[in-house]
């Protein structure tokens, strides 16, 4: 409690110093007016100003053309809530999760300059630059640039990146030097007001979700919202609250209305990686009338299952009055999977399906990301790439730009209790052959599945094809599959790969023959190597021929690093 106490007010601090600063007095709200997290009032000047920026952008039509000169400015600011953040082990190194992108350089018309609040690893920008292909691997160091805007982290670990930039003037010089705004564009982990600003005084339009997006369509209530609006089945739950009392209140006649409900899933409207999750039981609760029930669920909540490991009440009950929080059913099912797509709106306006992926989720209740292949089943893969396209088209008229995808929960028919339909509440729907598929969330950001899709995107200099729901390589026409995973310490333990270098690790998937072969365009890749040292924490993406191939793969990288990692002599600490 008294860290989540120290970064909320590290940036409090910063964002007071910042207001204080600006010439545009409501460019940023003052605390007392609203959070960083929470958009300000459309008719603010900065949103004027930044839809006009945007508007701008949008008029270059496509971005991401081969030969067209073009300067990605990739910014990975997590401006999350700090309280919410810090629930992730290693939140500050997640900048080093966007690292795929320096993979755009095998296009020589590209540029990167690559933001990160820390001084990364020499060692790991080269492992990226040796994945691109031999003819460009020269000229790829000139067109990268490096920038490290905090690296004594004067500011902190709870505070954005974009807003340690705003305080940072050579920073931001050397973001800008010999750059032609017209050709740059800012690709942002997720976009709220402190990433707008950084737009405006960069000059630099941002490929994402403007701020006030982000709650109307990506917040845990907005995604409910959308859900609604473009008739996508989702499950029943209760609206937005901002206090104990309601949330019981609501809770009180969801039960009324569901009495075969078993379990709800209460969600902090701006949680992150299902970190902001607990699941509360409700059985016996129909039985008992008015008071009573408002009573019981009160005297429970307490005793929620958090999926964050630290997470205490209270400390959550405090986060519902400043994130705000919903409640849905818990998609009960014998025989039940965790898809999701992957849906890109460029500048101009056109959607396309990324890919589509099958989720393997765990923690305390089963919620939290750990990874997955990068294929959903073929049951309901056609029908998540039409929900996909579905919602896309209704947020690009809405102006939304960018990467975002839409997790949901799908439940085999036959083992599926007889109140599973009655879940989506009035919004019918036949749905796949043999499954009932629901829609949970949209994520208007960059994501667990971000990384896997792009990386094998840009490896590959590919294309995803919607029929067979592979990545085709843009080189030799070869089909090829992938899957990912985030959290390996979270299977083979932290101690594991503790204490270890990224050298060391490279050199552990190298020695084995796992490590990735541009030329075979299969092989493993790895990524979040920054946090192996401090925290035995590490990703990686499989690429292989057929799915089976891949799962094999996945299989023994597991392995390989749980058997060889404590063996390999650790780095002095």
């Amino acid at each position: 409690m008294k860290k989540h106490a120290h970064n909320s007010w590290i940036l409090l601090l910063s964002l007071i110093l910042l207001a204080t600063s600006l010439a545009d007095a409501d460019a940023i709200p003052t605390p007392a007016r609203a959070g960083w997290h929470r958009p300000a009032p459309k008719a603010s000047s900065l949103f004027r100003r930044f839809r006009s920026l945007q508007k701008e952008f949008a008029a270059r039509g496509r971005v991401y053309v081969p030969g067209k000169p073009k300067t990605i400015v990739v910014m990975p600011s997590l401006s999350l809530d700090p309280d919410e953040l810090a629930k992730v082990k290693g939140a500050a190194l997640y900048e080093e999760r966007m690292l795929y992108n320096i993979l755009h350089l095998r296009d020589t018309s590209a540029q990167v300059r690559y933001l990160s609040s820390h001084r990364i690893d020499p060692t790991i920008v080269s492992y990226y630059l040796d994945l691109l292909p031999a003819a460009v691997r020269k000229t790829a160091p000139s067109r990268l640039k490096m920038i490290s805007v905090d690296p004594q982290n004067r500011f902190g670990n709870g505070v954005p990146l974009s807003l340690k930039l705003q305080k940072s003037p050579k920073a931001m010089a050397r973001v800008l030097k010999g750059l032609r705004l017209n050709q740059a564009h800012l690709y942002p982990f997720n976009v709220n007001l402190p990433e707008a600003q950084t737009a405006l005084k960069l000059g630099i339009p941002i490929l994402g979700a403007r701020p006030e997006h982000a709650h109307r369509f990506g917040s845990k209530a907005g995604c409910r919202r959308t859900f609604a609006e473009a008739g996508v089945p989702h499950p029943a739950g209760i609206t937005e609250v901002r206090s104990v009392d309601a949330l019981v209140q609501k809770l009180a006649r969801f039960v009324e209305d569901h009495p075969a409900t078993r379990r709800v899933v209460v969600k902090l409207n701006d949680g992150f990686s299902g970190e902001g999750n607990a699941m509360l039981g409700l059985e016996g609760l129909a039985k008992l009338k008015g008071r009573a029930r408002e009573q019981e669920i009160a005297r429970r909540l307490p005793k929620m299952k958090f999926m964050a490991s630290a997470e205490t009440w209270a400390h959550y009950r405090k986060q519902i009055p400043k994130l705000g929080a919903i409640a849905e059913a818990f998609i009960e099912g014998k025989v039940k999977r965790s898809p999701s797509v992957q849906v890109y709106i460029g500048p101009g306006g056109h959607v396309e399906i990324l890919s589509t992926y099958e989720q393997i989720l765990g923690g305390p209740g089963g919620q939290e990301y750990l990874g997955g292949p990068g294929l959903a089943h073929a049951d309901y893969r056609q029908h998540l790439q039409e929900v996909g396209l579905k919602v896309g088209k209704r947020l690009a008229k809405e102006g939304v730009m960018g990467r975002f995808a839409i997790d949901f929960m799908a439940v085999k028919r036959e083992t599926s209790s007889p109140a599973l339909a009655a879940l989506a509440g009035k919004l019918k729907g036949d749905g796949p052959t043999g499954w009932d598929v629901q829609a949970i969330e949209i994520n208007l950001r960059a994501g667990g599945t971000t990384h896997p899709t792009n990386m094998a995107k840009l490896l590959l200099n590919g294309h995803y094809d919607m029929a067979s729901g592979a990545m085709v390589s843009g080189t030799t026409g070869r089909k090829r599959f992938y899957m990912g995973h985030d959290n390996v310490d979270k299977e083979i333990g932290s101690d594991k790969l503790q204490g270890l270098s990224p050298a060391d690790v490279m050199g552990i998937l190298k020695r084995s023959g796992l490590h990735y072969d541009g030329h075979k365009e299969s092989g493993v890749v790895l990524h979040l190597m920054g946090a192996i040292k401090d925290y035995g924490k590490v990703g990686f993406t499989v690429i292989g021929a057929t799915p089976d191939q891949v799962d094999k793969v996945y299989k023994r990288t597991m392995r390989v690093l749980a058997a060889e990692g404590p063996t390999v002599t650790r780095v002095r600490r």
